[in-house]
């Protein structure tokens, strides 16, 4: 949980009273999307490299402008280029990632659910734990064997805010569930 979401918290009129029960973090899934397409990328990568450095070398001059020969690049210089942007495009990829994790937050405490949303300029959302609808939880195959799923969440007016590739999202909801049943019967009481 970020300084930012705890500070706010802090600052509620509600003050000690209220108590950060949890909040949810990205699975380390995210990094592996990228790394995977580097991976495959290089070995693209390579293979071209192969490929072109048996027909490259077979090509005749190309003729030019006044007769003058137009020297192609090598395979080598054309397979750094292909490495650079592959680098340029992953690091692209990986800065999007790093900023698209962090741009949305959410925090379970023993009164509500705060939501925060942006990085330079942000929008927070507060929902009472009596005034969520549902928590919902969506896994893939793949997410059900390392862990880590969707959390939807749904406010009485039919809000929906969405948290993808949380860790174990189902902690998530189980300590919601408990929270909301004794924030309503605390009220009731």
């Amino acid at each position: 949980m970020s300084s930012t979401l705890l500070d706010y918290i802090k600052s509620s009129p509600r003050g000690k009273d209220e108590q950060v029960i949890t909040s949810p973090n990205t699975h380390s899934i995210v990094w592996f999307s990228p790394l995977l397409e580097m991976f495959l990328y290089l070995i693209l990568g390579l293979v071209l490299f192969q490929i072109s450095s048996l027909f490259m070398s077979a090509l005749p001059p190309i003729p030019g402008f006044f007769g003058l020969p137009i020297s192609l690049p090598s395979s080598t210089s054309l397979i750094i280029l292909y490495f650079i942007l592959v680098m340029l495009y992953i690091l692209f990829k990986i800065s999007s990632q790093l900023l698209d994790s962090g741009s949305k937050e959410l925090a379970l405490t023993n009164y509500r659910l705060v939501i925060i949303i942006g990085g330079l300029s942000t929008e927070t959302i507060e929902f009472g734990l009596d005034k969520v609808e549902s928590v919902t939880i969506r896994k893939s195959f793949a997410g059900s064997m390392l862990g880590y799923g969707d959390i939807i969440i749904t406010g009485v007016g039919g809000s929906r805010h969405e948290f993808t590739r949380i860790s174990n999202p189902s902690i998530f909801r189980s300590k919601f569930n408990d929270a909301s049943i004794k924030f309503i019967t605390n009220k009731s009481n």
